[in-house]
């Protein structure tokens, strides 16, 4: 049986054929004879089966619930012959998720994950300074984008080994392209609560780079899901272990407020992707306060800004006149099969000589 990570016989009934139903039980008293009207009487433990034509049915009644009494539904997927194992049962939501995506077991066993790259430029004059990797997949019905792969591996327990696999791949398939064109980075994604011990879970992300030849000095590890950031002492020994490696480490989707400060001064990364509604908002109202506020300080300390989610030549000139050092987004390029390493036409200051290729150039750091 194909699995992903965990131990949990429900996924039996997924791979065999799809769920049969669902049992689920309310902790919360009060929610039972809403949820009995709902689907019908409770047997032993007031457990209530819905079955598989009704799931669905299921997702809204969760929706119309509080907070509180959405956390008290338990469920767990019932199997084929009818029964089902209540040791196995979890958060409602997360079952019913798991019911949804049947899929994600044999997209992990497959390894059937893709990449497509994104440039990230100088503003002034259109060097690439580094791709970032994102992935993609697909069913024979739909893409799948990176919000739902992220759902689907949270749902199966598996955002340990999804993200592994993400950044080995994000290397094997970006890193050729890149070798034969000039010194560009290449921007992997990372999320740090995957990451128990450094020196164990990332000992494969490095075997990759070392297998296809590409210097770790050319990677920069980027930590996304920033609003789940872990206790700041345990990302800062992530970011150091990259470090040592030689990697360059950035924060992504930075907004405002003293956590975003906190963070930046505390960790030091070598880059700082700015939110992109900061960037819409200072050029659509005229109130460019905190973004401006966040490229002074992180100017200051010697902290690379990239501004993400450019998509309009006002935007761009906003971001030339604050010397942002470095853009992404539609206006610069869109995600590609393959990493871009020739120069791109911004115009209007997009001049040869107008900025220094620094691709390969050394990491401006903190003064000590």
């Amino acid at each position: 049986m194909a699995t992903c990570g965990h131990d949990c016989r429900c996924m039996e009934a997924l791979e065999e054929g799809g769920a049969r139903a669902v049992a689920v039980r309310a902790t919360v008293p009060t929610v039972t004879p809403a949820l009995t009207r709902r689907f019908g009487a409770a047997g032993e433990d007031d457990v209530v089966v819905v079955p598989a034509e009704r799931i669905a049915e299921l997702g809204a009644f969760l929706d119309g619930l509080s907070g509180l009494e959405r956390a008290s539904m338990r469920a767990t997927v019932v199997r084929p012959d009818g029964t089902f194992d209540p040791w196995t049962a979890g958060p409602a939501e997360q079952v019913l998720r798991r019911v949804e995506t049947p899929w994600f077991p044999g997209l992990m066993a497959a390894r059937a994950l893709r990449f497509e790259f994104q440039p990230i430029v100088d503003p002034e004059a259109g060097i690439v300074h580094g791709n970032e990797a994102l992935v993609r997949s697909a069913l024979p019905d739909r893409t799948l984008s990176p919000a739902d792969l992220i759902e689907a591996a949270r749902a199966h327990d598996a955002l340990l080994q999804f993200d592994q696999m993400c950044r080995t791949a994000a290397i094997t398939q970006g890193a050729p392209a890149m070798l034969g064109g000039g010194e560009g980075r290449l921007f992997v994604n990372f999320m740090p609560l995957t990451i128990y011990d450094p020196v164990v879970c990332l000992r494969t992300t490095f075997a990759a780079a070392d297998a296809v030849g590409i210097p770790v000095t050319r990677l920069v590890f980027e930590v996304v899901e920033s609003e789940q950031f872990p206790h700041i002492d345990h990302l800062r020994a992530i970011l150091e272990a990259y470090r040592e490696q030689g990697a360059g480490v950035a924060l992504d989707d930075v907004g405002s407020g003293n956590t975003a400060i906190r963070y930046i001064d505390e960790l030091e990364p070598d880059y700082v992707k700015l939110d992109r509604e900061l960037l819409r908002r200072a050029v659509e109202t005229g109130e460019g306060s905190m973004y401006e506020g966040l490229v002074g300080h992180c100017r200051a300390l010697g902290i690379r800004v990239i501004a993400e989610g450019l998509e309009t030549a006002e935007e761009l000139a906003y971001c030339r006149e604050l010397g942002v050092d470095l853009v992404q987004g539609y206006l610069v390029g869109r995600p590609a099969a393959e990493p871009r390493t020739e120069r791109v036409e911004l115009g209007g200051g997009n001049a040869p000589g107008a900025a220094s290729e620094d691709g390969g150039a050394p990491l401006r750091r903190r003064a000590a």
